[in-house]
């Protein structure tokens, strides 16, 4: 099994099989925090450490593969990838899960180009949601029972999954 990993905030978490079919798929687990005056997202550790513990428990993971993020422009977006980032590192060190980390271009261009999907760095979330139906078509990769459109952090985190599953 390999587990996808969309680092983000509005994330995602996709375990998928040897067949290369959904067996979980999960949004990054968050709580809502006052920072300063401004309420925030911020990750849930406590929860995303039982769900990526109790999918080890329940199916072998030989790998995973999560998104190494460049510095962004806005300080708070950084810190707040940075955090996510050493989050998922310490849990799967934890969990004794190997992982590598890929920059998401590379993942991209290569499902991108071999499922024919244009894309440009402004059109990432959309090509995503249309390589992601495309490849798992019965999936609805909605975030939460009353969303409408399906969740891009959904969608990359199973397409991260697929690209560490391709040979």
């Amino acid at each position: 099994m390999k587990l996808g990993i969309d680092i983000g905030l509005n994330g995602g978490l996709t375990l998928l099989s040897e067949q290369n079919e959904i067996l979980k798929i999960e949004p990054i687990p968050t709580f809502k925090a006052m920072v300063g005056k401004k309420e925030r997202n911020r990750y849930d550790i406590a929860e995303t450490y039982k769900i990526i513990k109790k999918w080890k428990e329940d199916y072998y993971i030989e790998k995973a593969c999560m998104e190494n993020l460049k510095p962004m422009q806005s300080s708070i977006a950084s810190f707040s990838m940075g955090a996510g980032s050493m989050l998922f590192k310490t849990i799967l060190i934890v969990l004794e899960i190997p992982y590598i980390e890929i920059i998401p271009s590379k993942w991209q261009k290569n499902i991108f180009g071999e499922l024919g999907i244009p894309y440009t760095g402004k059109t990432t979330k959309i090509a995503s949601i249309q390589a992601a139906k495309q490849l798992f078509p019965q999936e609805s990769f909605l975030r939460t029972k009353k969303s409408k459109k399906p969740c891009d952090g959904l969608t990359d985190s199973a397409l991260i999954a697929y690209y560490l599953a391709r040979p």
